[in-house]
Parts: structure tokens; sequence; C-alpha cells
């Protein structure tokens, strides 16, 4: 059997393939951090966003709750009665469910 010595010309081989694989993976890692940087830098205007939708919800929560709280509803016996604008709690969660279509 012979002993195989790693000569100059192979550690630069193995080198090149290890500072290759540094490239590729050092490239998508600063893609990364710059998506990263950027969904970081747009946190701030989606809370401004919500807070005003907040405010628009509130809003129709307590118009809602104003003209339909005395209205009657026909309860279905195999759903549970969301829909009324009877307390701002209830208006809050149909305007909630209305707006992400989960009604």
């Amino acid at each position: 059997r012979r002993c195989v010595q790693e000569t100059g010309v192979a550690k630069k081989i193995n080198f090149s393939k290890v500072t290759r694989l540094f490239v590729i993976f050092g490239n998508s890692f600063e893609r990364a951090n710059l998506l990263l940087e950027k969904i970081l830098l747009c946190i701030p205007s989606l809370v401004k966003l919500s807070g005003v939708l907040l405010i628009v919800m509130y809003q129709y929560a307590i118009v809602g709750v104003i003209l339909f709280n005395d209205s009657r509803f026909v309860k279905q016996p195999d759903k549970p009665l969301y829909s009324s604008f009877n307390t701002f709690g209830q208006a809050f969660l149909c305007l909630f469910q209305i707006i992400t279509k989960t009604y």
C-alpha cells in the first residue's frame, strides 16, 4: 500500500473547494442579511398602518352598535351568532371577520 501525501497542489485544490463553498454561502448570507434589513425597515410603517386600521375599525364598530344594536337576527341552530352588533366587542369581532374573510 502506498501512502499518499498531500502535495502543495492538492492542498491548494482542497482549499479552493472550501473557499468556493464560503463564497457561495457567503453570498446567500449577504442576501439574507439584506432581506432581513429590508423587513426590519418596513416594521415601523406596518405598525402605523395597523394603528390606522384599528382606529377605522373602532369607528365603524361604534357606528354599527349605534345603528344596529336593536336589530334582531335569525339565529341558526347549528351556528353561533357572531354577526351581531349588540355590543362593541361583538361588532369589532364581526368587522374583523369581514376584513379577514373568516366568516
